[in-house]
Formats: C-alpha cells, sequence, structure tokens
C-alpha cells in the first residue's frame, strides 16, 4: 500500500495508505511470518511505525518520496495493533491503520473501528453516521482505535453489557465497563465484545465523548428478522494469553521517577531480564499520553501493592499527579518513552530507556 493525498474529503485529514484512512487493515497470525510492503507517494518523506508490537525497533521503515520498502517479522503476539506513520503530524493527516494479529477465537461479527477526532466532528472508518448490521442474538467483537494524535475520548454503547476483553492488544480479566463506557488516550485499542440483546430493529448508537462533549459516530442497526440463533449462554470467557512476563520482582526492582517536562525528555538505563518501576510524575497543567516502545506494561494501584488487571502500552498521566507502571526489561536496545501533551497542535517528547 503507497501514502497518497485522500481520494475522498474528511474534515482534519489530507493524506492515507491508498489514499483512504483509515488505512487497509492488515491481519497476521501470531508466530507466522508477516510482511507489508509501503510505498511513498507524497512529497515529504514517511517513516512507519508498529506502536505496541512487542520488541520490534521502530521506524520498520523509512521512505523518502516515491521510494517503496518492506517490513517482515513472525509477531509475538495475538492482539489488535495499529500502523501509523511518523512524525506525528502525518498520522493526524490519515497515515494509519489497524494490525490485527488473529487469536483464533470467533464471533459472529468482528468489526475494526479506527476513530479520529478533528475539532468538533468526529469519525469512524472515515465516516460519520454509517450503520452497522447486526442480529438478535449474535455475538460482535468491536476492535477499537483512538487514531486521534492528542485527543482524549471515550466510547460509549448504552443498553448493552460492553465487556473490555483487551486492551493495547493485550488479553485482559475480562470485565464489563461501567455505563458502557471505554476511556481511550491516543494510540489506546480496546477490544470489547458485545452481545445483541435487543429486540429486531433496535438501532444502537455507537458514541464518542470528548472534552466538547458527546456525539454518534456510528450504530448498530439491528436486522428487523428473528435472532438466527439463541444468545450466548453465559459471559465471554478470557482470551488466549499473549506469552508476557508478569512474574516482577518489585523487591529488586530498578526504580526511578520520570518528569514529564517537554524541556527535558527523560533518558534511564536498565539491565535486560529487571523489573522497571517508573514515577511518571506530571507537573504540567495538561493531561500527558505517555507510550513506551517495544514493551507493555502495568499500571500500578497508588500504593504499589497491586496492578490493575490488563496490560497497556500508552497510559494518560494527569496534570499535577504521579502515575506508576511496571515492566520487564525484555530486549536490548534503545526504546523510546513518547509523551504527547493532549492539547491540539502540542508537539510530543521524545525520551529513551536505554536495555543491555
Amino acid at each position: 500500500m503507497r501514502a497518497k493525498p485522500l481520494k475522498t474529503a474528511i474534515d482534519g485529514l489530507a493524506s492515507g495508505f491508498d489514499g483512504v484512512f483509515p488505512g487497509p487493515a492488515l491481519r497476521a497470525t501470531r508466530g507466522k511470518p508477516f510482511s507489508a510492503t509501503f510505498g511513498n507517494d507524497l512529497t515529504a518523506p514517511v517513516s512507519i511505525y508498529f506502536p505496541g508490537l512487542r520488541s520490534v525497533r521502530d521506524p520498520v521503515l523509512q521512505l523518502a518520496p516515491g521510494q517503496t520498502g518492506t517490513f517482515s517479522l513472525a509477531p509475538r503476539d495475538a492482539g489488535t495493533f495499529w500502523y501509523r506513520a511518523l512524525p506525528s503530524g502525518q498520522a493526524a493527516n490519515g497515515l494509519c491503520g489497524l494490525l490485527i494479529v488473529d487469536d483464533g477465537v470467533a464471533v459472529d461479527r468482528d468489526v475494526p473501528l479506527v476513530i479520529n477526532v478533528a475539532g468538533d466532528k468526529r469519525t469512524a472508518n472515515g465516516h460519520s453516521g454509517r450503520e452497522i448490521p447486526v442480529r438478535a442474538g449474535e455475538r460482535v467483537r468491536l476492535r477499537i482505535l483512538n487514531a486521534s494524535p492528542a485527543e482524549m475520548m471515550a466510547v460509549r454503547l448504552d443498553q448493552h453489557d460492553v465487556n473490555v476483553m483487551a486492551l493495547d492488544g493485550h488479553p485482559s480479566e475480562p470485565f464489563i465497563a461501567r455505563d458502557g463506557r471505554v476511556p481511550l488516550a491516543p494510540g489506546n485499542r480496546a477490544d470489547l465484545f458485545v452481545d445483541m440483546t435487543m429486540p429486531a430493529g433496535t438501532i444502537a448508537p455507537l458514541m464518542v465523548e470528548t472534552l466538547a462533549g458527546a456525539a454518534q459516530t456510528i450504530s448498530l442497526k439491528y436486522s428487523p428478522d428473528a435472532p438466527a440463533k439463541p444468545a450466548p449462554s453465559g459471559p465471554p470467557t478470557v482470551l488466549p494469553p499473549n506469552p508476557l512476563n508478569s512474574r516482577m520482582e518489585f523487591g529488586r526492582a530498578q526504580r526511578a521517577e520520570l518528569a514529564l517536562d517537554p524541556a527535558s525528555p527523560p533518558a534511564l538505563s536498565a539491565k535486560k531480564g529487571q523489573t522497571v518501576m517508573l514515577a511518571l510524575t506530571n507537573s504540567t497543567p495538561i493531561p500527558q499520553a505517555v507510550h513506551i516502545g517495544g514493551t507493555p506494561f502495568r499500571l500500578l494501584d497508588s500504593m504499589d501493592d497491586g496492578w490493575k488487571p490488563y496490560w497497556l502500552d500508552t497510559v494518560v498521566a494527569l496534570p499535577q499527579r504521579t502515575t506508576r507502571i511496571a515492566f520487564v526489561a525484555e530486549a536490548t536496545g534503545s526504546w523510546p518513552i513518547i509523551s504527547q501533551p493532549l492539547q491540539p497542535g502540542a508537539a510530543a517528547s521524545i525520551g529513551s530507556i536505554q536495555i543491555s
């Protein structure tokens, strides 16, 4: 696929892979060789980045105008990941899409949704107001990406149990989202299982909430036909696990406090196999989305006495607060720590963690 100007205008976006937003959804299988070929038909250089893929060093490709390149790997983990172009301004212009690594779990419908916010405009897969056909009795998997470069959002689906099955590509302990609402920082992904339990003919809007308010992006439109089968019996079971190292030795961990200061990006070092505990201190008045390259992490409880039942690769550090995370340093090399202020037009700062 090739980076091109958009074929059809979308508010706030100028370019996309193959001229569309989002770019084509790429599909792979865990542990099996996968390759993707990217080309650049724009007048500026394009670098391709796969946020959240474990142990993958980015950018995977750097393409001058007119250049083509191929990226190959065997994904270590199944789940919902994504690709985008660097710098982040290009991603804001539509150069992004989903990478879905199959986990073998069967559902009645598997629906990828790339959500973008530009000013007061909200789109899902480049459109607003479209309907997704469903049928009573079905189990639907929604794979949702917040593709906005600097906009915190929450997706909300009323009148249904929204089962959160995975975050940032990795299975979690399943839980039902409170009020059907799932917050997503820029770059966050959520895998949601929703059973279609409403009557035939129902139209259920999927709302996107931002600081500007809530607006409908798409809706689930129930077929007027009778259920094709009985509703699923019981809640969904946990997804197949990825081979993550969850044995963290807090007593011997390397602990560091990182000040999220755009003028002084953080830098630290760690040994391979070492547990790393980071205190992300945001002394600014603006929330910041913090992404750690090459590894997922646990979000720690406030007293460091436990963690949330999910993995993340991006977390929001609230203003005047300290957010604590932990992970096991797995792959040697230099890995980015990217902090993006959640303010339109604000530039990200990029620090690093050196693992040896």
